[in-house]
């Protein structure tokens, strides 16, 4: 499905963004599950 390939990259580009930071992104993104 288009929505749930949208979501997944969504989820990679805000993993990737995190990583960068410097921040723990499973931390922080885990309030959107």
């Amino acid at each position: 499905s288009k929505s749930k390939t949208v979501y997944m990259e969504v989820l990679i580009l805000t993993t990737s963004h995190f990583k960068s930071s410097g921040h723990n992104h499973l931390q922080d993104i885990r309030p959107y599950f």
